[in-house]
C-alpha cells in the first residue's frame, strides 16, 4: 500500500482497488469496477468454470477472483489481458448446459 491510500473500514461507501497502483475514490469508479466484475463473473459462467478453476488457469487465488468479480480489486494491466483473453474465448465457444 502506498503512503496516500488508507485501508478501507466496515461502512465506507467506497471500497479502494489495490491493483495497478490505483486507488479508487469516487462513484464512477466504483461503478466502473462493478461492471467491469460483473462482466467477468458473467463470462466465467458462459464457459462454465468456477472462480476456483478460472483463477487455477490464469495463475492467481480464487479470492483474488472474487475481489475483481466483486468490483474490489482492479487487476493489473498483466491479468487484465489474459482475464480478457480467457473471457473472449468463453464468448465464441460456450459450454454446453451439459458441463
Amino acid at each position: 500500500m502506498h503512503a496516500n491510500e488508507t485501508t478501507p473500514k466496515a461502512g465506507d461507501a467506497i471500497p479502494e482497488l489495490r491493483y495497478g497502483r490505483l486507488t479508487w475514490n469516487d462513484a464512477a469508479n466504483e461503478a466502473m469496477a462493478r461492471e467491469y466484475g460483473s462482466t467477468v463473473r458473467a463470462l466465467r459462467r458462459l464457459g462454465g468454470k468456477t472462480q476456483k478453476e478460472l483463477a487455477a488457469d490464469l495463475g492467481i487465488s480464487n479470492k483474488t477472483l472474487s475481489g475483481i468479480e466483486n468490483g474490489l480489486i482492479w487487476p493489473e494491466l498483466e491479468l487484465d489481458a489474459k482475464l480478457r483473453f480467457t473471457l473472449e474465448q468463453f464468448r465464441r465457444s460456450p459450454a454446453s448446459p451439459a458441463d
